[in-house]
């Protein structure tokens, strides 16, 4: 389905009940509303499962310069259009992002997060990210683009489902963009959000997630009350894929607390 929001079009779906608790599935760079298949098919029976393409992926607008602001935007705008009045976020690696920018700036719209292989947006990137990060994601700029695709999935999945899926998604989204809108994040991540989001919040990373995110996840889960942070074993950055049963089970437990 479509949605022509004022930013531009969203695709998006929409299963299950009206009279459920809507949960919102929001995707990382280089994926698109796909990575969430699993999701559908076992919570939509009882939830209303919403998921969203973000601007420049899948059946999304590109936009002219991507940014945290105007996609928080054109999202409350299709959950307007579709007369959500609130909704639990369930983000994955940037799309975690999202839902925390969501949380802090729609509050009431809000009313917890789950966010996965993602860090706490209102912690300020360390010295050595400053440095790395940018390093890297040059380094990844000369690679040709089959390789970086392979690479690119690889570095994220465990369960080779997942991989090929993300391996199909990222050829689709291509290697241009893939790094666009990972530089986007890095420049929106020296923005953070003043402080922590209010709402409850399900930090979920998997166990062969980069150091430095696991470490992030920590000291947030350290550093605040309001969040239970979850080390899934034999899974990577984007858990949902590696393994959908216990995060579905996890997500479930989850609003069933709220």
């Amino acid at each position: 389905m479509e949605f022509a929001s004022s930013k531009g079009t969203l695709r998006y779906i929409l299963e299950g009940n009206e009279d459920k608790p809507v949960l919102m599935f929001i995707h990382g760079v280089g994926m698109n509303l796909s990575a969430f298949k699993a999701q559908v098919i076992g919570l939509k029976d009882d939830y209303r499962v919403l998921c969203v393409d973000l601007p420049g992926h899948g059946g999304s607008y590109d936009p002219e310069r991507f940014t945290y602001k105007e996609t928080a935007e054109a999202f409350l705008e299709l959950l307007d259009h579709l007369k959500i009045d609130e909704t639990t976020l369930v983000g994955v690696s940037l799309g975690g992002h999202i839902a925390q920018y969501m949380a802090f700036h729609y509050e009431e719209r809000v009313r917890g997060v789950v966010d996965i292989g993602s860090i706490g947006l209102h912690m300020k990137l360390s010295k050595p990210m400053k440095l790395l990060m940018p390093f890297a994601l040059r380094f990844a700029r000369l690679l040709p683009e089959k390789l970086f695709c392979k690479m690119f999935a690889k570095d994220k999945a465990v369960k080779k489902e997942n991989i090929e899926n993300l391996h199909e998604t990222s050829l689709k989204t291509g290697k241009k963009k893939i790094m666009q809108y990972s530089f986007a994040m890095l420049r929106e991540m020296k923005m953070p959000i003043p402080h922590p989001i209010k709402q409850p919040v399900l930090i979920i990373h998997g166990e062969k997630e980069a150091g430095f995110i696991k470490k992030r996840g920590e000291k947030w889960d350290e550093e605040t009350s309001n969040t239970t942070r979850i080390l899934l074993k034999n899974t990577g950055h984007v858990a949902t894929g590696d393994d959908p049963d216990k995060v579905n089970a996890l997500i479930a437990d989850f609003v069933e607390g709220l």
